[in-house]
């Protein structure tokens, strides 16, 4: 039996300075993920003056980048969709943790399903391992939910579906800012150029791995 990551076992995770609670309901937050964080702050930081910020956090899991970026970003107004009831009630339980539970509001969805309105932008870290190399993961990555990890044929499945649906959802000027995995920068570029996004840029994590896709909508 495989032993549970020792994330799982104290209960607690510490993503972007915020303590957060992890069970096997949720994919565990990695440090690379920060680095969306990251980016959504500075793209966020030259909306100021616009009032509101409508945010869209797909695929919420413990929460961690919706509470992130309502922690960080004042006049923000977040949506944090799952299709994880459990999942849902940790994110909420985080938000309540973390002081921002009025500033999010949860919905039950598979990606874009039950989603409405219109949002400056539209952050996700979507499952993104290909199906095809599922069984070479680590035995306490195998310990984490399989609908968190498992992105299909090449893990392109859900970010196809994300960048060609987000269109729809995005306000005019707004941003959509994915995870992706290792070697996917150049499928999910050619996704984006056979989009009605632009491409923004690929942005590289601290061990120069492109992990995060920008792409916006220009109208």
């Amino acid at each position: 039996m495989t032993a549970l990551p020792k994330q799982y076992v104290e209960g607690m995770v510490n993503f972007f300075g915020y303590e957060l609670f992890v069970t096997p309901d949720v994919l565990i937050p990695r440090f690379e993920t920060e680095i969306l964080v990251e980016e959504a702050i500075f793209i966020l930081d030259g909306f100021n003056g616009r009032g509101r910020i409508d945010i869209l956090d797909l695929g919420t899991g413990s929460g961690n980048i919706a509470i992130s970026l309502a922690r960080e970003v004042k006049k923000t107004k977040i949506t944090a969709s799952d299709i994880s009831d459990a999942a849902l009630e940790i994110a909420a339980k985080n938000a309540q943790l973390n002081g921002v539970l009025q500033r999010i509001e949860f919905v039950k969805s598979d990606l874009f399903a039950n989603i409405s309105g219109y949002f400056d932008m539209i952050a996700a870290n979507p499952p993104y391992v290909a199906s095809e190399e599922f069984g070479l993961l680590d035995p306490e990555v195998l310990s984490e939910p399989k609908a968190a990890l498992d992105g299909g044929p090449g893990g392109l499945t859900l970010l196809r579906k994300i960048i060609e649906d987000a269109p729809v959802y995005l306000k005019t000027g707004g941003y959509l800012l994915v995870e992706i995995g290792y070697d996917q920068a150049d499928a999910v570029v050619d996704i984006v150029n056979s989009s009605e996004l632009d491409l923004v840029e690929v942005k590289k994590d601290y061990a120069g791995i492109d992990r995060v896709l920008i792409a916006k909508n220009n109208g």
